[in-house]
């Protein structure tokens, strides 16, 4: 038995049934023939060159500079994609719903260097989908200008427990706010 909590309803039923709805809900998100796989496995046909980051690796946070991924990538504008998104504490946790996350989209210029280095800091292992604490999955980004374009994203692959809800899902402008001591 499975329980899924999305957006403050949780769920229980058969752990099969989760796994195949969870990886099924961004999968969807692409009719054409780049869609996400529901094993996490990068697809070898039409891999996105772009990532998209809504948290703790967006520029600013200590965890980016610490990471050594800046040469990696090229910042292209800030952009929103479809979920729902929460405050563990030291880092955030993005589930799919029906919400907008708002976040920063990056081009990759050393694509398998770049995903084998996030892969190892978000938990990530395309042989254990079920112990991956963050998957990666395609998604669709909208960007704040110009026309959406298909990205790496990584959803939580936890349960959120005591996880606050962010409802700007804003993780930038969250953790200002809590910093200045307002929610």
């Amino acid at each position: 038995m499975a329980v899924v909590r999305f957006d403050r309803v949780t769920v229980s039923y058969g752990a099969q049934d989760a796994l195949r709805d969870v990886t099924g809900m961004f999968a969807a998100a692409d009719s054409r023939s780049r869609r996400s796989t529901t094993t996490g496995r990068t697809p070898t046909k039409h891999a996105p060159t772009h990532v998209f980051f809504y948290g703790t690796l967006m520029q600013g946070f200590g965890l980016r500079h610490q990471s050594g991924i800046d040469p990696l990538i090229q910042f292209l504008g800030r952009g929103t994609v479809r979920g729902v998104l929460y405050d563990l504490g030291t880092y955030p946790a993005l589930l799919p719903g029906e919400g907008t996350v708002q976040g920063e989209l990056y081009t990759m210029i050393d694509p398998a260097t770049l995903l084998s280095l996030v892969d190892a800091i978000e938990g990530y292992r395309s042989d254990d989908f079920a112990g991956s604490r963050y998957v990666r999955r395609v998604v669709w980004v909208r960007p704040l200008r110009g026309l959406a374009v298909s990205a790496w994203l990584y959803t939580f692959n936890r349960r959120v427990g005591d996880g606050t809800w962010i409802p700007s899902g804003d993780y930038a402008a969250h953790v200002m706010g809590r910093v200045q001591g307002r929610r």
